[in-house]
């Protein structure tokens, strides 16, 4: 992150609480979010965990365009705190920078900044494929899992329509929101995996340039993580998320 240093390691941290809103990936659901709000929760803040569209058993809807979910996550109150994995990342970076009073800090956890054609005709699939798993094949895809995340993403999973999902993906044929990044005016931290280890979704190049082109802007990659950092090492991205949440309190 640009010179300046996220402290860790001590759980004292003092965090300046509120409401935060934590906000889902593709094919997951609220379930999945539980330890991020356990660690909420437990510093003392008040947490919402909406399901977003096609997700948590909601009702199919006509669109699922990127501005559909974040014309649906907008009319929750103005929070102090927003947090996104994945798809919830992407929509809330969206919300964040059409409406900046929506939030007071933002942390997006792998969120999709760019995917070209190419990148989405093999997400689709993918994705797809895993609303259909067992929970062995998620324990075997995912080994650093904790067995409630297993159980979680088995029910959340079992929760998402596949049109949603579908539908996700054909309606957004290309995504590309580095203006919408450039422009982000609440402090924002960006969570990713480890490209030398793992998979992620956002390569250095991508988030040295937004870097650059905005202060407000760090990214913090977690050492042998993949796609879903709070996952596969809770203990590295709690330390990062309340260090970084005291280091910007006030």
């Amino acid at each position: 992150m640009r010179n300046t240093p996220i402290p860790t390691g001590s759980p004292g941290y003092s965090v300046r609480m509120g409401k935060a809103l934590i906000l889902h990936g593709v094919g997951s659901g609220p379930a999945t979010l539980w330890r991020i709000r356990g660690w909420l929760e437990a510093a003392g803040w008040t947490v919402e965990t909406p399901p977003l569209l096609g997700h948590g058993g909601r009702a199919p809807v006509p669109s699922y365009t990127l501005d559909a979910f974040v014309a649906d996550v907008l009319p929750h109150d103005d929070a102090d705190l927003v947090i996104g994995h994945s798809l919830g990342g992407t929509v809330a970076l969206h919300a964040a920078a059409e409406r900046p009073s929506w939030t007071k800090r933002l942390i997006l956890i792998e969120p999709a900044i760019r995917m070209d054609r190419a990148l989405i005709d093999v997400a689709k699939p993918s994705e797809l494929a895993e609303l259909g798993w067992t929970r062995e094949e998620i324990a075997e895809h995912n080994p650093r899992w904790d067995a409630r995340d297993v159980d979680a993403k088995l029910a959340e999973a079992a929760r998402a329509l596949p049109g949603a999902v579908a539908g996700l993906f054909d309606e957004n044929p290309h995504l590309d929101l580095e203006a919408e990044a450039a422009r982000i005016a609440r402090p924002t931290l960006v969570i990713t995996g480890d490209r030398t280890t793992n998979y992620s979704i956002i390569d250095e190049p991508t988030w040295r340039r937004l870097e650059g082109a905005n202060p407000r802007l760090g990214f913090v990659p977690v050492p042998g993580t993949g796609h879903s950092p709070h996952r596969d090492d809770p203990a590295a991205t709690r330390a990062i998320v309340l260090g970084w949440l005291a280091s910007t309190a006030g």
